[in-house]
């Protein structure tokens, strides 16, 4: 098993290396400002931060970009609660299909996985994770939607998130 995962990481790597040119919304060497409006576990406003590090195409076909990204997100509805996460991400445009409209193309989805705290009503730290969906109205504006959950390492069950829709702006 661990000899077929160092086997896929170099073929991914080799394959990365020859950096196609199927269209991406977010490229290595992004960096987007995002804000929006919470909702979910309690209303509220959100933002976040990504820079994009590296682009893989599998197989000079399917291009998919990795970024750091930080989450925030402030409740306001019930009580004041926070929900922070730092976030690895990987975003996936739609672009790499031939023959779709154009208006298809500009979809670009995304997923991360990293570390969150909440505070407000409950204090905890855990795995956050979260994903959604963006359209590039240009090519630097984008509306979103997404979700984010923290789920806490102690055994209460307990976690906090929520979920957004806004704009991310291209720097």
């Amino acid at each position: 098993m661990k000899k077929s995962m160092i086997l896929l990481a170099i073929v991914l790597l080799a394959v990365g290396a020859a950096y196609g040119q199927a269209p991406v919304n977010m490229d290595k060497g992004d960096f987007s400002l995002a804000a929006g409006v919470n909702f979910g576990w309690d209303y509220g406003v959100g933002g976040s931060v990504e820079y994009m590090f590296a682009r893989v195409d599998i197989a000079d076909e399917l291009p998919i970009t990795f970024g750091l990204a930080a989450r925030v997100g402030v409740g306001f509805f019930t009580d004041t609660n926070y929900t922070v996460a730092g976030l690895t991400s990987a975003h996936m445009s739609l672009g790499f299909i031939q023959g779709l409209p154009l208006w298809l193309t500009k979809f670009d989805l995304y997923y991360g996985l990293g570390l969150g705290f909440g505070a407000g009503t409950d204090f905890g730290v855990g795995i956050a994770s979260g994903g959604g969906i963006a359209y590039y109205l240009e090519h630097n504006i984008a509306i979103y939607t997404s979700g984010i959950y923290v789920r806490y390492f102690d055994n209460s069950g307990g976690g906090s998130g929520f979920g957004s829709i806004g704009l991310i702006f291209k720097l």
